[in-house]
């Protein structure tokens, strides 16, 4: 943005909480911090779907709204960040070039 500021959403990190429930078995989050989902199936299924790199992952984010817990303004790098909390309501991992949807999280019922 102009004169550097930045607008962002921050969100906790969703694999160290039980949150979201995978709708499909195969797919897990690792709680590591060099690998972050891991799919159990055969490399002739997953092979199929990874070789052109169509692979791509969308975020459901519910944003906080009250004015005085939502917001801070914070120090990034040297450039003024204001950022807004947010929530990861679901992951959907898809195939850009077929269109099928892989995996879904979605955050259960509270």
């Amino acid at each position: 943005m102009k004169n550097g500021h930045r607008w962002v959403a921050t969100v906790l990190n969703f694999k160290n909480y039980p949150a979201l429930k995978s709708l499909n078995r195969n797919w897990q989050w690792i709680p590591g911090v060099f690998e972050d989902i891991k799919w159990q199936a055969a490399p002739e299924t997953t092979h199929e779907q990874t070789e052109n790199r169509a692979l791509e992952v969308q975020l459901g984010l519910r944003f906080c709204t009250l004015a005085d817990r939502c917001y801070s303004d914070i120090d990034y790098q040297g450039h003024p960040t204001h950022a807004v909390r947010a929530e990861v309501i679901s992951i959907y991992i898809g195939n850009t070039e077929t269109g099928k949807v892989l995996a879904k999280f979605v955050r259960e019922v509270e």
